[in-house]
């Protein structure tokens, strides 16, 4: 039975409460924690609050005060314990959501759905020399797996709740984040695999639906 949830808090990069910038204070607070994984992102365009449009504008990206993606996988003891203080932390701006992962058993009897497996890691290098994303991402392509995303984080830290804030793109320790969309089937194939390629990270899956899917004409 799964026990993780995924925790999702979006807020502007530049939001502050009474203790400072909310981004920062979460990240400090889940670091004292003892929460094992966070990955923080830039959105680079959105919709904030009253639908207002945030674009990245100025060069110095804080001062666009585009949204920030702070996501985390908990146990959901862990989560029980810390949601409450990070809604206390998002107060004025912001929003805070999440997201249970599914039960192992439905990935064996329930062959006909599909599901979103997001894969929470930082870019090391293996004992070949190969990088972790470089594996992850052969994997899913020998297995036909399309539509795959991969998005870099601006800070985070891993299970030995080493903070880094890497400075150049997809460089050793880089947190990333690869959104995947794929078959229950192809899950039941592929999950042990991605498991065993990820040095360092979080595999979290969810069922979805397929609403649509245009191939297009291959070029």
């Amino acid at each position: 039975m799964a026990n993780r949830t995924l925790l999702r808090v979006l807020v502007p990069e530049m939001a502050r409460n009474q203790t400072g910038n909310v981004a920062k204070t979460i990240q400090e607070y889940l670091w004292q924690k003892q929460v094992a994984g966070l990955t923080i992102r830039r959105s680079l365009t959105g919709l904030a609050d009253y639908t207002a449009r945030q674009d990245n504008v100025l060069e110095d990206s804080a001062f666009n005060n585009d949204p920030l993606i702070l996501e985390a996988v908990l146990p959901n003891e862990q989560l029980a314990q810390v949601l409450p203080t990070i809604k206390s932390m998002v107060v004025e701006r912001g929003e805070v959501t999440t997201v249970p992962e599914e039960a192992d058993n439905k990935l064996k009897n329930n062959l006909s759905e599909h599901m979103n497996v997001k894969i929470f890691m930082k870019n090391v290098k293996q004992s070949d020399g190969r990088d972790d994303l470089d594996v992850v991402l052969n994997t899913l392509q020998e297995a036909g797996i399309d539509w795959v995303s991969v998005t870099k984080g601006i800070k985070g830290f891993g299970k030995e709740r080493k903070q880094y804030s890497p400075k150049f793109s997809f460089s050793k320790n880089v947190p990333v984040v690869i959104d995947i969309f794929m078959t229950e089937q192809q899950a039941q194939v592929l999950l042990p695999e991605l498991e065993a390629a990820v040095t360092e990270g979080v595999v979290f899956k969810t069922s979805a639906s397929l609403v649509i899917k245009n191939e297009g004409v291959r070029r």
